[in-house]
């Protein structure tokens, strides 16, 4: 049976709308902005312990819909970016993981398709 959970913080800040996956660091929290109708606002968030935003990440080039996001051994955090709203104009032919190097940096993306 389900447990519920205890609440830890409350996200509040405008920069952090429509949240989508979390992962947890050593820092706070890491979690992407997504379904937003200007592509400049979907980001990637950093949040401290207390869910207070320390910094937002831009991708290099729009995403389509990031939906979640992983820490890997390495410490890079990969986001992917894997929706396709069933009201999409146009279904997508490929998804993309886009990768964040544990010391920092832009994300890099990786294209994939299915067989």
């Amino acid at each position: 049976m389900p447990v519920q959970g205890d609440v830890v913080c409350t996200v509040d800040d405008p920069r952090a709308i429509d949240l989508s996956g979390l992962v947890a660091t050593a820092d706070g929290y890491v979690s992407i902005v997504d379904s937003q109708f200007d592509t400049d606002q979907v980001v990637i968030v950093y949040l401290d312990q207390a869910c207070q935003v320390t910094r937002t990440l831009r991708y290099p080039t729009p995403p389509r819909d990031p939906e979640d996001l992983a820490v890997a051994p390495d410490g890079a955090i990969w986001v992917a970016d894997i929706g396709d709203n069933i009201n999409a104009p146009q279904r997508r032919q490929t998804i993309a993981l886009w990768r964040i190097p544990p010391e920092g940096g832009p994300p890099v993306i990786h294209r994939l398709t299915y067989p």
